[in-house]
C-alpha cells in the first residue's frame, strides 16, 4: 500500500518493473507515448525476456486462454492493442 507523495511514485515504477517483467522489455518505438520519465526508467533496466507465468499466480482461475488475453492487453503501445473484434474471436 503507498501513501504520501514519494510513496505514489514508488507504486508506478514498481508497477511498470511488473509490467516489464511480464510483457518483456518494449522497444523504443513503444515507449513513444510514455512520459519521459517512464521511458528513461525502462530504457535505464537490463532487457527482459516476457514471462507471463507471472500472471498465473494471480488467482487460482487463471488459465492458458486467461493469460493470453491480460498478455495481449498489457502492451505498451497503444496501436498494437487488439481491435475489440479481434478479443471477440479470440473467445470464440
Amino acid at each position: 500500500m503507498c501513501i504520501g507523495i514519494t510513496q505514489v511514485s514508488v507504486c508506478y515504477v514498481e508497477q511498470l518493473d511488473l509490467i516489464v517483467d511480464v510483457v518483456g522489455s518494449p522497444t523504443v518505438d513503444d515507449l513513444s507515448s510514455a512520459c519521459e520519465t517512464a521511458r528513461l526508467h525502462v530504457l535505464r533496466r537490463a532487457h527482459h525476456q516476457p514471462d507471463p507465468t507471472i500472471l498465473y499466480g494471480l488467482s487460482t482461475d487463471c488459465d492458458h486462454e486467461v493469460v493470453h488475453l491480460l498478455c495481449q492487453m498489457l502492451v505498451f503501445n497503444p496501436v498494437r492493442l487488439p481491435s475489440r473484434y479481434q478479443y471477440l474471436i479470440c473467445q470464440s
